[in-house]
C-alpha cells in the first residue's frame, strides 16, 4: 500500500502546517501507521514532523528529484500513510509556470490533494476560490478541503459547496492563536525554540480528531494509485544518491548542534551509502575536530544564535584551519561557509576563506540555482554543472575574481556567486541536495581517498 495525501494550501501563511501537525498528530493516536514528508528545500517543518512521529521525514523536491526519484521516495513509506507537506500557494514555484512546486510534486507522484482554504470573511465566494483550484490545471488531482477559521455556522454552506464541485469537504478547523507555530528569522521558529511543543501537538491533535472527518481523509488518501508504475527505472540507484562503491570506509566529521541544524537527511544517507563513516561534533563545544579524519562536513545554520561561542572557541577554530590548509577535504554550506570566513560580524571565525561575512535584515538570495564550476575543484571538473538552493541573509566581500563558479537561478536570470573552492575545498551559501546528483559525492570520496593515500604515503 502506498496510501499518500498532499496537504496544500492557497497560499503561504494559509495554515498548512499547523494542519499537516494536527493530523499527523491525530491520526498517530488512533494508532494509524503515519509517515510524512515536506515538498520543497525546507529544514524546518520536516523537524515538526519528527516530533510528532519519531520518524525521518523527508524532503521531495520536483527541482534536485526527476518523476522516477520521487516516486522511489514515496514507495520508502508503503505500508503507512503518507501526509505530504506542499509549499507557498499549491500553484506557486519558479516561474509564470510555477515550475517545481505543490503541483509539480502532486502530479508527477499521482498524489491527491487536500486543499486548505481560509474560512475568515468567506461565505459562498469560497465557492469561486475552490473551484478556480481545481478547475486550473488537472480537476482530478484537489479531492476534497478543509476550512482554517471561519464559523462553525458555515458548514452546512460549505458541505452543500463540495457536493456540487464534486469533492469531499472535511471540516472546519478552529483558529486557536496560543497553538500557531510562531514566525522565525528565516520562516518559522524552529522545533528546538518552541516552549511546551509536545503539549501544543498534542492538543492541535485533540482538535483535529473532533473537528475534522479523519476517516474520510484516509479514505482519499488510500485512493492514490501504486507508485510502481513510475518506479519502473534502470537508474533508480542512480537517481536516489545510492552509491555502488565498495565497502571503503571514510571517517567524515559532521558539525551538528543546535547552531548547525539545517541539514537534509538525505544528505546524511547518502554520505552513509557512498562508504562514509559519520563523527558528529559541535563547534559550540568541541575543543578539537574528532581523530583519524579523512573529510569535513559543516551543513548550514543560523551563526548568529552562537556566534560568540564560535568565536570564542578558539582551539578549535585553530584546529579546523590547520587541518585545512593541510587539505582535509571539507565542504560547507550557508551557516558553514560563514563560520569558515575570516569574521563575522566582526567577530574572528577559521579563515579558510578569505573575506569578512556580515548579516542583513534583507534576504540576499533566495531560490533554486545552478552552479558551473569555473575551473577543477573539490566537488567536479571545470564546466561541470550542479543544482542548488539558496535561502539566506548573509553578505561576503569575497570578490567576483576569487569567486569559483558561474551562478544563475532556475529562471535564468544570473545571480552573485557565493562560492570559494579549491581542489580540497567547497566553501559556499548555496545549499547542496546529494542525491540529486551522485557525482557530487563520487568527487567528494575521490578527495578523501586522495587524502588517506596521501598521509599513509608520509607515515613512517
Amino acid at each position: 500500500m502506498n496510501a499518500r495525501l498532499m496537504i496544500a494550501g492557497t497560499h503561504s501563511g494559509c495554515g498548512k502546517t499547523t494542519l499537516t501537525l494536527a493530523l499527523l498528530s491525530a491520526l498517530k493516536e488512533r494508532g494509524l501507521l503515519i509517515a510524512a514528508a515536506k515538498c520543497g528545500p525546507d529544514y524546518i517543518d520536516p523537524a515538526f514532523h519528527r516530533e510528532i512521529l519519531n520518524l525521518p521525514s523527508r524532503n521531495l523536491d520536483p527541482f534536485f528529484l526527476d518523476q522516477a526519484a520521487l516516486c522511489v521516495a514515496l514507495a520508502e513509506n508503503s505500508g503507512r500513510v503518507t501526509l505530504i507537506e506542499g509549499v507557498m500557494g499549491f500553484y506557486d514555484g519558479v516561474g509564470p509556470e510555477g515550475r517545481y512546486g505543490s503541483f509539480d510534486l502532486a502530479a508527477e507522484t499521482d498524489t491527491p490533494v487536500l486543499l486548505v482554504l481560509p474560512g475568515r470573511g468567506l461565505a459562498q465566494s469560497l465557492q469561486a476560490m475552490l473551484r478556480g483550484y481545481i478547475q486550473l490545471k488537472k480537476p482530478e488531482l484537489i479531492r476534497g478541503f478543509i476550512v482554517n477559521g471561519g464559523s462553525p455556522m458555515m458548514a452546512s454552506l460549505f458541505e452543500a459547496i463540495a457536493q456540487e464541485e464534486g469533492v469531499a469537504f472535511l471540516g472546519i478547523f478552529p483558529h486557536v492563536p496560543e497553538l500557531e507555530i510562531p514566525e522565525g528569522r528565516l520562516g518559522l521558529k524552529a522545533a528546538a525554540e518552541i516552549e511546551n511543543l509536545q503539549g501544543k501537538l498534542r492538543e492541535l491533535g485533540r482538535l483535529a480528531e473532533t473537528q475534522l472527518k479523519l476517516e474520510t481523509l484516509v479514505e482519499i488518501a488510500k485512493t492514490a494509485p501504486p507508485l510502481d508504475v513510475c518506479c519502473a527505472c534502470p537508474d533508480v540507484m542512480k537517481m536516489t544518491g545510492k552509491s555502488s562503491q565498495g565497502s571503503e570506509s571514510f571517517r567524515v566529521a559532521v558539525a551538528r548542534d543546535r547552531v548547525f541544524d539545517k541539514i537534509y537527511p538525505e544528505n546524511l544517507k547518502a554520505l552513509e551509502e557512498a562508504g562514509c563513516e559519520l563523527v558528529f561534533f559541535s563547534p559550540l563545544s568541541a575543543a578539537s575536530l574528532p581523530q583519524g579524519l579523512e573529510g569535513l562536513y559543516i551543513p548550514g545554520g543560523s551563526i548568529e544564535d552562537g556566534a560568540g561561542q564560535l568565536s570564542a572557541n578558539q582551539s578549535l577554530r585553530r584546529d579546523i584551519a590547520e587541518a585545512l590548509a593541510a587539505g582535509l577535504p571539507a565542504l560547507a554550506e550557508q551557516g558553514g561557509a560563514v563560520y569558515l570566513h575570516r569574521d563575522f560580524n566582526g567577530l574572528p571565525m577559521v579563515g579558510a576563506v578569505p573575506a569578512s561575512v556580515t548579516s542583513s535584515e534583507q534576504l540576499q538570495s533566495f531560490g533554486y540555482g545552478f552552479l558551473q564550476a569555473k575551473k577543477d575543484q573539490l566537488l567536479g571538473p571545470g564546466g561541470s554543472e550542479i543544482r542548488v538552493h539558496e535561502f539566506h541573509r548573509y553578505r561576503s566581500t569575497l570578490p567576483e575574481s576569487a569567486c569559483a563558479c558561474h551562478s544563475r537561478k532556475a529562471s535564468g536570470r544570473q545571480a552573485k556567486d557565493g562560492v570559494y573552492a579549491s581542489e580540497t575545498l567547497w566553501a559556499g551559501f548555496p545549499q547542496l541536495y546529494f542525491p540529486s546528483d551522485p557525482a557530487i559525492l563520487a568527487h567528494f570520496t575521490m578527495a578523501l581517498q586522495r587524502y588517506r593515500d596521501a598521509s599513509v604515503s608520509l607515515t613512517p
